[in-house]
């Protein structure tokens, strides 16, 4: 039963005479009744508002940070399970934002859209990694990622997202303290009037006295006892019990100010719940990213020292690929060279025989008798030229010998030292000698550059890659003539040149976008590891600062030129 209905009840009963204070009564009621049924719903619709806002907000930091992460991971490690699970969250971050937008407040709707903006840009910006790396731009899109416009939108992201935590307990503090506020004031005002309504009761009504004394107790017992356990619980609120609830004793006004007041609390201790669920949860995801970081920190060292192994291993193929090819070139050298060795010794026991004849104290007529026999005159005329040739085979050795020797060298990560680039050129093309003269000539232009700092060995490494490649392109065609090989070198202020040119088939247009790639390769199997070019590409651009490009005609041939810093780098 109504309150309302309850006054009006006692006094139609009790007398007539007062139906003037009915209706006095029932305008009090309806001033208790406004609070109730307005000011309290507000209070708590303003409260469930702001907890949705604030669950937003902490939805887009979460998906903000995982769409940071998954743009740096695929940047790094190239997985398309990461730009996959990248556009799963940014349209979950996009619907947040515009949500935030719509939903606001008029004091935080600014935040949210400062938010907006700085989102849609920084999505743009990791829209634009993702593209590179799709091209194989890796360097590019990490480059993006740590760029300062990157960086400064992404300070003012956070700043954004802090700015709005930082006083999201003062809002709480405030909306608790209004809705405080209102019941207070709604509980002091009905004690008011209840004891106002008793003590008129008690002067008016003099005659129905007793009946005034049941409805005061009535009053008492049905609107200040509830009231007062009521105000007991908000304060119990206040201090953060929100498992308190009221005991709903009637189905007036009273009541349902109960249930919606354990509605309330219910709702904010649901509230809270979830946002400890959420901060858990961000601490798990933290942890796991911070997990993923080391692991791809310790994947890219394993990268970098197998690519060192790589290289050496390219170097050792290299060599070996060459070796047949260096051993017939000493062959034959040390081939005539025992020859005639052997020959003169040969000679030298006829010499040995002579002067054991001459120290008989033969006859001069014996003597020559035996130096016609023994041929002596035609050896003393031979000896010169059988110990010319000896000398010339054994320093050819010693030649290819010592390319061979400075080809292998082996460089420390920053050797770098002054080196004459022509030198190296010639000695590269005499260890290669055998593996181009079957199929092409050489041909050599060199200006005369000045020196460049280099890692010897490494730079070996790229001029035989090359070099070989060129003569087993022009191999392949089975030519009935020779293929040409052109190396040339230039220079201006700041840079050294090389163009290795060979008249083969050319690059297929297809192609020539990967020739640079890792184990990218067009030969058979087992005649190539796809590692020579990709090899050089890194010694020249990555370990000395340079460039390297190719300009290749279908048919007519290719051309790499190389471009080296004077400076030390």
């Amino acid at each position: 039963m109504k309150i309302r209905t309850k006054f009006i009840i006692v006094f139609f009963a009790a007398l007539v005479n007062v139906l003037g204070m009915t209706f006095f009564f029932v305008g009090l009621i309806k001033k208790i009744s406004d609070p109730i049924e307005n000011d309290i719903p507000q209070s708590i619709d303003t409260v469930s508002k702001m907890l949705r806002i604030d669950g937003l907000a902490s939805l887009i930091r979460l998906n903000d940070e995982i769409l940071t992460q998954c743009a740096r991971n695929y940047a790094f490690t190239g997985n398309k399970a990461w730009v996959q699970q990248y556009y799963e969250h940014e349209a979950e971050l996009d619907d947040a934002i515009a949500q935030g937008v719509d939903e606001s407040t008029i004091e935080i709707k600014p935040f949210f859209v400062i938010l907006k903006n700085s989102n849609d840009l920084l999505c743009k910006l990791e829209h634009q990694s993702i593209d590179c790396v799709k091209n194989g731009e890796s360097q590019k899109a990490i480059s993006i990622l740590d760029g300062k416009l990157y960086a400064d939108e992404k300070a003012k992201y956070q700043f954004s997202l802090r700015q709005y935590f930082s006083g999201r307990g003062m809002q709480y503090d405030k909306a608790f303290e209004s809705s405080v506020y209102t019941i207070r004031m709604a509980a002091k005002e009905t004690a008011d009037i209840a004891h106002h309504s008793l003590r008129l009761a008690v002067i008016v009504i003099l005659t129905v006295s007793a009946i005034l004394l049941f409805f005061g107790i009535y009053l008492l017992q049905t609107i200040v006892k509830p009231l007062k356990s009521l105000t007991n619980h908000v304060y119990e609120i206040a201090e953060g019990k929100l498992d308190q609830k009221v005991a709903v004793s009637s189905n007036d006004e009273i009541g349902e100010l109960a249930k919606g007041f354990n509605e309330m609390t219910e709702k904010l201790a649901k509230s809270q719940q979830e946002i400890e669920e959420r901060a858990e949860e961000l601490g798990k995801v933290n942890v796991q990213m911070q997990y993923e970081i080391m692991v791809r920190e310790q994947a890219e060292q394993e990268v970098k020292s197998a690519h060192l192994q790589l290289i050496q291993s390219e170097k050792l193929a290299g060599i070996g690929q060459l070796a047949a090819g260096v051993a017939h070139e000493i062959n034959n050298p040390v081939g005539y060279v025992l020859g005639n060795s052997e020959t003169l010794a040969e000679y030298f026991e006829s010499i040995k025989e002579l002067i054991g004849f001459y120290e008989s104290k033969l006859t001069p007529d014996q003597i020559d008798d035996i130096k016609k026999r023994l041929d002596i005159e035609y050896i003393l005329g031979d000896v010169g030229g059988l110990l010319k040739d000896n000398i010339g085979g054994l320093r050819r050795v010693v030649d290819i010998v010592a390319n061979l020797k400075d080809f292998a060298r082996v460089g420390q990560k920053n050797d770098q030292v002054e080196a004459d680039i022509e030198e190296h050129l010639k000695s590269t093309l005499m260890v290669a000698k055998n593996e181009i003269k079957y199929y092409a000539d050489i041909k050599t232009d060199f200006s005369h550059v000045s020196p460049v700092y280099c890692n010897i060995g490494e730079m070996n490494q790229v001029f035989l890659n090359i070099i070989v490649n060129a003569a087993q392109a022009i191999a392949e065609q089975h030519r009935a003539s020779k293929g040409l090989i052109t190396v040339a070198t230039l220079e201006d202020d700041d840079s050294v040149y090389c163009s290795i040119a060979d008249d083969g088939p050319g690059i297929k247009e297809e192609n020539v976008k990967k020739i640079f790639e890792p184990f990218f390769t067009t030969k058979p199997v087992g005649k190539g590891t796809g590692l020579g070019l990709n090899i050089a590409w890194d010694i020249i651009v990555n370990r000395h600062k340079g460039e390297i490009g190719v300009d290749t005609e279908l048919g007519k041939g290719t051309c790499f030129t190389i471009k080296l810093p004077k400076r030390r780098q």
